[in-house]
């Protein structure tokens, strides 16, 4: 299907029509192409859609790849470079100059950067490498780790044939 759309409520008529590749305006009467091409891509997921906008800044760009532009071009690129996009994005490629790909690396390694460090964790002590140790233990064995401790609770002394070694505290208080 071949056909012109000059707003958002044109685009979203012809979209009732299988659609596999879009040339989308970001700046229409009635709205934005990013709006356009949510609803294109709902309808029609495959569709290929390429963002021609007249300006290059971030928010546009953004928002275009968040509707689901599959290609961003400016309007000051050549007939030939348009045509290729196209071409590019109905063969599965997604289109995006290389100055927007470094300049999304860039704020994804500075929000990486802003990321708030984790508090360095102590190591365990002994003791609790022991009883980490014997939780694991006691799961391989299908042993509950919860009836073990219900024996070190009691008031009664346990004696070493009824808990394991590394079970056995002598002076137990809950």
């Amino acid at each position: 299907m071949v056909g012109v759309a000059g707003t958002v409520a044109d685009a979203k008529a012809l979209a009732h029509e299988r659609m596999d590749v879009v040339l989308m305006d970001y700046r229409l009467p009635d709205g934005t192409g990013a709006e356009a091409t949510r609803f294109i891509k709902n309808r029609w997921p495959t569709a290929r859609i390429v963002m021609l906008t007249a300006v290059q800044d971030d928010e546009t760009l953004l928002e275009s790849i968040q509707a689901g532009a599959d290609g961003y071009l400016t309007k000051d690129r050549a007939v030939a470079d348009v045509v290729a996009a196209v071409r590019s994005a109905r063969a599965g490629e997604t289109l995006l100059p290389r100055s927007v790909i470094v300049g999304i690396a860039q704020r994804v390694a500075g929000a990486q950067d802003r990321q708030p460090e984790r508090p360095p964790m102590d190591p365990l002590t002994a003791r609790e490498l022991d009883v980490m140790r014997a939780l694991a233990d006691a799961s391989r064995r299908r042993t509950s780790a919860i009836d073990w401790s219900s024996r070190a609770t009691r008031s009664e002394p346990m004696s070493r044939t009824s808990c394991p070694s590394w079970m056995c505290i002598r002076s137990w208080r809950p």
